[in-house]
């Protein structure tokens, strides 16, 4: 609910390559109205090598209305969470006066060369530049080391309707899959025991 920062800089970001590297961008329109968000591919500063658009993927960050104090920071109302998915072309919905977060990741692929990049996010009419520097070493593509990253399968399965009453739905299958390969994909491995595991 803050008032939104102005900066005349470009955005820049850093990353290794096979590296995810999000960043976030807060708009705030004066009026209610929907707007196409896309972005350029990212181009080297040898002006022939890019990071297609493919690689760059965009949410809609989500308010949720807490109605009972349940969290270490003890806040009632709207808060900012869900990550909803939106492919880059489509129109989002900017309400009027109220901070919109919008939260773009980067998907620096292994065989990017390093260097600079540069590239500009369109919301509606306005421009955002954006500058992403590759460094020259490249992230394991599989953790090396075990993270405990505790996971409720039960819940998540019945938000999704993998499961419903606990019964495996068609989709069961394709759902644990997903979240694994997102699991393998920000290289987080759940915790083991085996109230985390997949039922």
């Amino acid at each position: 609910s803050q008032q939104v920062p102005i900066t005349s800089s470009p955005l820049i970001i850093h990353s290794a390559r096979g590296e995810f590297e999000p960043i976030q961008l807060v708009v705030q329109s004066p009026i209610t109205q929907s707007l196409i968000v896309s972005t350029t591919p990212l181009t080297h500063t040898d002006g022939t090598t890019i990071i297609p658009v493919d690689y760059i993927k965009l949410f809609r960050v989500d308010y949720v209305d807490i109605a009972k104090i349940s969290g270490y920071f003890g806040r009632l109302g709207l808060w900012p969470d869900p990550l909803y998915p939106v492919s880059l072309g489509e129109t989002i919905k900017f309400p009027a006066e109220t901070n919109q977060p919008l939260w773009f990741r980067i998907e620096v692929p292994n065989s990017a060369k390093p260097g600079m990049y540069s590239g500009t996010i369109m919301i509606g009419t306005a421009t955002v530049p954006i500058t992403l520097q590759v460094w020259s070493f490249a992230l394991p593509t599989h953790p090396e080391l075990e993270s405990k990253f505790g996971f409720d399968w039960d819940t998540v399965l019945e938000e999704y309707k993998a499961t419903i009453g606990g019964e495996p739905q068609s989709c069961h299958g394709d759902v644990i899959d997903a979240i694994n390969a997102a699991f393998e994909d920000y290289r987080l491995t759940p915790s083991a025991d085996d109230d985390y595991g997949p039922p």
